[in-house]
């Protein structure tokens, strides 16, 4: 991502998780997405793409997980993974 004052930033998104850039409320980048291993983000199979950015309370969030969700079907897992996304997106 390319935020207004030019400063880069970059994050590598692995399926099944969630990552997050910040950018504040009011404020706009350029995301520039490439795929890897035939991933489709939209744009079809193993083609990325840019496009603008706004803002929002919790920056760029970037989801990774999959559809239909799937998780874990023992608790203990379930509510660790659970925590892990909580936590990757500000929560305590």
């Amino acid at each position: 991502m390319t935020y207004e004052t030019g400063v880069e930033a970059q994050v590598e998104l692995k399926y099944g998780s969630i990552e997050t850039l910040p950018l504040a409320i009011g404020e706009t980048g350029k995301l520039t997405v490439q795929t890897l291993h035939g991933a489709d983000v939209g744009y079809g199979p193993g083609r990325g793409g840019s496009f603008p950015v706004s803002g929002g309370a919790l920056g760029v969030v970037f989801d990774g997980r999959g559809r239909p969700l799937e998780l874990p079907a023992d608790p203990v897992r379930r509510r660790e993974l659970i925590k892990k996304w909580n936590w990757t997106l500000g929560g305590g």
